[in-house]
């Protein structure tokens, strides 16, 4: 931290906007110093620099692209990531809910969703039964009520 500072400086303006220098800079200075350092000074994640390292990148494949929206548009958007997930492993595609359900929501890919079968109606039966059943017994005790001569 700085003189009269309570919080640490932040060398984040410092950093360039592609990564791939830094990485680059990590790569050249890692004969002298540890990468672990490298990375905590430079305020980049260890992971993500052996990621880049290894060659690794996040952009989904193209080919698991197309075939998702196939999948999805087959099934006429009622297959949301589960079932896709399941019908690609079918296909023999090993492939996790979790990056189909990623390509879905970088295509624009929404399934629709069944709505209930009139659960309101049964309620709003039940309770017009109940009532007309208050009602009969309301009026029966009417008329014994007149009947006795109140």
């Amino acid at each position: 931290m700085g003189k009269g500072r309570s919080h640490p400086i932040s060398l984040v303006h410092f950093q360039p906007v592609e990564l791939t220098a830094v990485y680059e800079f990590i790569k050249e200075q890692a004969a002298q110093f540890s990468v672990h350092e490298l990375c905590r000074t430079l305020r980049v994640s260890r992971s993500s620099y052996y990621e880049w390292a290894s060659g690794h990148t996040h952009q989904p494949d193209r080919e698991l692209a197309v075939r998702v929206v196939e999948v999805f548009w087959r099934h006429a958007r009622r297959y949301g990531s589960r079932r896709i997930r399941a019908e690609l492993a079918a296909e023999g595609l090993a492939v996790g809910r979790d990056q189909v359900r990623r390509v879905m929501r970088a295509e624009g890919l929404r399934a629709i969703q069944p709505r209930r079968a009139r659960a309101a109606d049964n309620r709003f039966t039940a309770w017009t039964a109940d009532q007309s059943e208050l009602v009969t017994r309301e009026s029966a005790g009417d008329e014994t009520e007149r009947s006795s001569g109140w």
